[in-house]
């Protein structure tokens, strides 16, 4: 699995975006829903928040919300269901290097 490269700090699933970091916005988001998944706050079968909540929760684009959102897609962590939302996969349906 693809990382999110060399972070500037450890982002957790209770951290905050932090404005003024030079961590890309997107990055800072998808590090946080990826903490919050190995965390097991968002459940296998379970759906993410949509990416208008992204937006309402951290007050940011939705389109860096859809940024994050698409990087844990392409990671093979979450799956898309047209009209449903976006869904944690469960473990076995994860690349095996996560």
């Amino acid at each position: 699995m693809e990382d999110l490269g060399p972070l500037s700090r450890e982002y957790g699933p209770d951290s905050e975006i932090d404005p003024v970091c030079i961590d890309p916005v997107w990055k800072q988001i998808a590090a946080i829903l990826l903490s919050r998944i190995r965390a097991g706050w968002y459940q296998p079968g379970k759906p993410i928040p949509s990416v208008k909540q992204l937006h309402q929760e951290f007050g940011i684009a939705k389109g860096t919300a859809e940024r994050a959102v698409n990087w844990l897609k392409e990671q093979g962590l979450v799956r898309s269901v047209v009209g449903r939302g976006v869904f944690v996969l469960p473990e076995h349906m994860r690349p095996k290097n996560e």
